[in-house]
């Protein structure tokens, strides 16, 4: 839906990206995040958030959200979001 709602030119597009984006980057980098915090006793503060924030970039990049792509699993499901937001 984001992609056929940005090729639409108006800015609804930005509502299901950042959906997007908390549920596939963010909320597990904050997992990761806690995770670190309460197994690693002397975990250095800076080792706390950079092995987050690189796993919110890498899965950002894996996912490539941006692009008009989708998994054949998912196909028909983007297929109907992306014709459903076109018209």
């Amino acid at each position: 839906m984001a992609i056929g709602l940005r090729l639409r030119g108006t800015r609804h597009w930005l509502l299901p990206f950042t959906l997007c984006l908390l549920v596939a980057c963010f909320i597990p980098s904050l997992l990761l995040h806690l995770f670190i915090v309460h197994t690693v006793k002397a975990a250095h503060p800076v080792l706390v958030w950079v092995v987050p924030g690189l796993f919110a970039l890498y899965t950002y990049s894996r996912y490539r959200f941006t692009e008009d792509i989708a998994p054949n699993l998912v196909l028909w499901a983007y297929r109907r979001g992306y014709h459903w937001t076109v018209k």
